[in-house]
C-alpha cells in the first residue's frame, strides 16, 4: 500500500487543505483568518480556522458548535490541527 502524505504541502497550501476538508465534513460559516484579504497572503500562525458545526442534542434541540482551528507544519515533518475552545 502507498503511504498518503501532505508534506509536499507549505503552510497555506495546508491551511486550504484543512479549509476544504472542513467544507466538505458540512462546517458552515467558514473563516479562513488569513492576515490580508489577498488570496496570495501567507498564513498567520495563529487561529487559521474560524468555522461552526451543527450539532443536535438527544431531545432534538439543535445549535451551532464554534470551532477554531489552528492548522501547523511542524518541522516540514508532519502537520497537525489544533481545536480550542471559543
Amino acid at each position: 500500500m502507498q503511504e498518503f502524505s501532505l508534506n509536499h504541502l507549505t503552510d497555506t497550501e495546508f491551511e486550504q487543505f484543512c479549509y476544504d476538508l472542513l467544507s466538505e465534513l458540512k462546517f458552515v460559516n467558514l473563516n479562513w483568518r488569513k492576515g490580508t484579504g489577498f488570496s496570495s497572503s501567507p498564513s498567520d500562525r495563529g487561529c487559521d480556522i474560524e468555522c461552526q458545526h451543527t450539532h443536535e442534542d438527544i431531545d432534538g434541540a439543535v445549535y451551532l458548535e464554534t470551532w477554531l482551528l489552528s492548522a501547523n507544519t511542524i518541522s516540514k515533518v508532519y502537520h497537525q490541527i489544533k481545536y480550542r475552545e471559543p
